[in-house]
């Protein structure tokens, strides 16, 4: 079995941030998404978003 903490560069996959909403509660707060090969790893507010400046509550 492969040590997951022990990943090389080539083993990495495939990295996308996409920026979008959520849509847990209705301030509908900016986001980040970070994909590894079209699978769904992270998911933060986006600093850039006007109305919650990074900070989410869900």
């Amino acid at each position: 079995m492969q040590d997951p903490t022990n990943r090389s560069d080539r083993d990495a996959g495939h990295i996308e941030i996409k920026n979008t909403t959520c849509y847990m509660c209705a301030c509908r707060c900016g986001i980040r998404v970070t994909l590894r090969d079209g699978e769904v790893r992270y998911i933060q507010g986006n600093p850039n978003h006007p109305l919650n400046k990074g900070v989410i509550c869900a």
